[in-house]
């Protein structure tokens, strides 16, 4: 999303058209994708933040020992795929982190085995209270008066498609103050998270 665009927006003709052919493509998925593909190329990924909350204690996986974003696939922690995928786009990286003792440390030795080479901000979370609680630390931890574009990925979203995030990145570019924010989502007869659309999409 925009980092700090969300007054009463200015809407022009290209965005309003792509507004209108979104919403008659609600859920035709490769339509869609053909739509977005055809927008301007994104900015380059200077002066765009990435997001990616690692402060919960992931507790549906059992007992790990661990963060569940260090959990390794393929045997390289499941976070360091996430910004691999993501280092194209963003300029950097905010990571939320339980403020326990150690935890920073252990995601610090694990980007270090795995040969991390971005520029990344760890912030402390006190009280873990859910993903929105820990982007609004990561925002907070951000510049005084940052206005950029921010991409937010969970950490244990480790099957990322590189494509969504250009397309999405496309859209966002495009519509602007028009529509803040971007959210890819998919159609699901019983989600894990439900998403209620309103009349504009």
């Amino acid at each position: 999303g925009r980092g700090a665009r969300l007054e009463q927006p200015n809407v022009n003709a290209q965005q309003l058209d792509l507004r209108s052919r979104v919403r008659g493509l609600p859920r035709d998925a490769a339509a869609l994708r053909r739509l977005l593909a055809a927008l301007p190329e994104p900015p380059a990924a200077a002066g765009r933040l990435a997001v990616i909350p690692c402060a919960g204690s992931g507790t549906r996986m059992g007992a790990l020992g661990y963060p569940k974003p260090l959990h390794p696939i393929g045997g390289v922690p499941s976070v360091v795929r996430l910004m691999e995928a993501l280092s194209p786009h963003v300029s950097g990286f905010y990571l939320p982190v339980n403020e326990a003792p150690g935890e920073e440390r252990l995601f610090r030795d694990a980007f270090a085995a795995s040969g991390g080479r971005w520029e990344t901000t760890f912030v402390p979370v006190a009280r873990p209270l859910g993903d929105g609680d820990a982007v609004l630390h990561a925002l907070r931890a951000m510049p005084p008066g940052f206005a950029g574009d921010i991409v937010v990925a969970w950490g244990d979203a480790t099957i990322l498609d590189p494509e969504i995030v250009t397309l999405c990145l496309r859209a966002l570019n495009v519509l602007d103050a028009a529509a803040p924010l971007v959210v890819p989502t998919v159609f699901e007869r019983e989600p894990y998270v439900a998403l209620i659309r309103d009349a504009d999409g």
